[in-house]
Order: C-alpha cells, then sequence, then structure tokens
C-alpha cells in the first residue's frame, strides 16, 4: 500500500470517527438529557408516592374512625333490639295470661252449659214420659169407650 493511499485511508478513517464523535456527543448529551428528565420523573414519581401513602393512611384512619363509629351505632342497635325483645316479650306473656284467663271463662262457661243441658234433657224426658202416660191413659179409655160404643151398636 502506498502511502497516498494510506494517507486518503487515515483521512477518510478521521472524517468518518469525526462524524462518529459528534454523533456519540450528541446521542451522549440526549442519553444526559434524558437521565436529567428520568432523574425530574423519578423525583416527581417519589412525591407522588409519597402524597399517595399519606392520602393511604388517611384513608385508613377515615375508615377505621367510621368502622368505630359503626361499631358504636351496631352496639346501639343491638341494645335497642335487645330491649324491644324484651318489651315485646313482656306485652305477649300479659296477653297469654289475659287469653288464658279468657278461655277458663268460656270453658267454665261451657261446663256450665253442658250441665244445663243435661238438666234439660232429664227434664225433657221425664215430660215425655209423662206425656206418654198421659196419652197411653187416654188412648187406654178412648179405645174402652170405643169399644164400649162398638159393643152397643148392632153391626
Amino acid at each position: 500500500m502506498d502511502s497516498e493511499t494510506a494517507d486518503e485511508i487515515k483521512r477518510h478513517f478521521d472524517a468518518v470517527a469525526g462524524g462518529l464523535q459528534s454523533e456519540i456527543h450528541i446521542v451522549a448529551g440526549g442519553l444526559v438529557a434524558t437521565n436529567e428528565k428520568l432523574d425530574r420523573t423519578n423525583e416527581r414519581l417519589d412525591r407522588t408516592a409519597e402524597k399517595f401513602d399519606e392520602w393511604l393512611d388517611r384513608l385508613d384512619e377515615k375508615l377505621d374512625r367510621r368502622a368505630g363509629e359503626l361499631d358504636e351505632r351496631l352496639d346501639r342497635q343491638g341494645e335497642k333490639l335487645d330491649r324491644r325483645t324484651e318489651e315485646i316479650k313482656r306485652h305477649f306473656n300479659v296477653v297469654a295470661e289475659g287469653l288464658r284467663s279468657e278461655t277458663r271463662t268460656v270453658a267454665e262457661g261451657f261446663v256450665a252449659t253442658n250441665e244445663r243441658l243435661d238438666r234439660l234433657e232429664v227434664q225433657m224426658s221425664e215430660g215425655f214420659d209423662d206425656v206418654k202416660s198421659i196419652i197411653r191413659l187416654s188412648f187406654g179409655d178412648l179405645d174402652r169407650r170405643v169399644q164400649s160404643l162398638e159393643k152397643g151398636r148392632p153391626s
């Protein structure tokens, strides 16, 4: 290879290397800018994450407070329900006792009515027996009169 060709290759190589160097500087500058931008983005993300954590902490505290309030309300409602249940039980017992008393009264009336019906049945039976006796006597008397009339008459 002669020196002229070698010089030309060297110049060409230097020109290409110079172009590459400037492109590398441009890319490196872009990388630096990108790194700076990523750093700023990371800082913003960190601040956002901190704010989000604070928000979650506040939300957690608020939910805990609300859960406590709901527990208290449920406890009060449970106590209220217990009192109301006891009140209803007492009322039911009073009503049940009243019904027992009324049932006894009805049963006593039923027994008294049955006794009256039994006495009435005995009285009616005795009365029917008396009527039957009177009818027998009357029929016997009528039968004798009819027979005596029939005997006295010529056939």
